[in-house]
């Protein structure tokens, strides 16, 4: 059965890596002369609008914030759920019926990852039977077209949308679902030198290297995600004592590289549906959600 099951996984694999290098939709840059440069911090105009107040929240109780179309979850790891609408800021209170150290959203229902490993989704009906099954080691999951990715353990797990069982993987500690199975992820090169940003499958397999960052590149803190609809990568790291966001597109460029604040819990990014920052941020005591608004000044 084991030998079976494996030779299906390997069947999956070459079949969506065939998909992944004929799709039209996937855009191979010249990495050799893929620009690096971005606009100066201090060129980039940022104005916040104010979304919603997310009231009843503690900030030592806070997980974050995911957005999918008109709408962002926010969520404690009390199980405490705030769904808000992006475009009027409406607010309407729900809940997980366990609390969690992480959630993502799946398909159609958010899922979360319990303090004992199991995953559970707020209607406590999980994309397949099998998912449902033990617990697992892992501290964070990520979820995308119905498939979803545990990490943060001594092992990654991948659970595909239609599968009876989750596949173990090489630890993927800074991956991203990206599509089709694919991932973002970022690692270091041989030799545990110059950080890069690869597409790989779920076994580590590099399908394409998206972007290398300078040798001075060190960053500490390293948070990765979440993807913009473009499929662009948002970066969340510090350099010395400075937090800083950085947004890595498809074509091998960084986009943009800005300095921010501290954040106020694990997942405070997040991505409208018209690609545009979304961000949890305090306002005195009060915890609030914003969209960032960047312009470059005229002239």
């Amino acid at each position: 059965m084991i030998r079976r099951t494996r030779c299906i996984y390997i069947a999956i694999a070459l079949l969506a890596t065939f998909c992944f290098f004929t799709s039209a939709a996937f855009v191979a840059p010249d990495i050799a002369t893929a620009a690096t440069m971005m606009p100066a911090p201090a060129t980039i105009q940022i104005s916040r609008e104010r979304i919603a107040t997310l009231t009843g929240f503690q900030v030592e109780n806070l997980i974050g914030v995911r957005a999918r179309g008109d709408e962002a979850i926010v969520v404690a790891r009390s199980g405490k759920v705030l769904r808000v609408t992006l475009s009027n800021g409406e607010t309407k209170e729900d809940r997980f019926p366990s609390p969690l150290v992480d959630f993502a959203l799946g398909d159609p229902e958010p899922l979360g990852l319990t303090q004992t490993g199991a995953v559970i989704s707020m209607n406590t009906v999980i994309g397949h039977p099998g998912w449902s099954a033990g617990t697992f080691d892992s501290c964070a999951i990520d979820s995308f077209g119905g498939d979803a990715l545990l990490s943060g353990g001594k092992a990654s797990f991948f659970l595909a949308k239609n599968a009876s069982v989750a596949m173990p993987i090489s630890s993927s500690k800074f991956a991203v679902l990206w599509r089709d199975g694919f991932l973002w992820n970022l690692k270091r090169g041989a030799g545990n030198r110059v950080w890069q940003a690869d597409i790989t499958d779920v076994y580590g397999n590099r399908m394409k290297r998206m972007y290398r960052f300078s040798p001075e590149f060190d960053p500490t803190g390293l948070r990765v995600g979440p993807i913009s609809s473009d499929g662009d990568l948002l970066l969340s790291f510090y350099v010395s004592s400075q937090r800083e966001i950085a947004l890595l597109g498809q074509n091998g460029r960084m986009f943009w590289r800005l300095p921010v604040h501290d954040a106020v819990c694990p997942r405070d990014l997040a991505f409208d549906m018209q690609g545009r920052l979304l961000m949890i941020e305090r306002d005195g005591p009060t915890l609030i959600l914003n969209r960032l608004i960047f312009a470059l000044p005229e002239g």
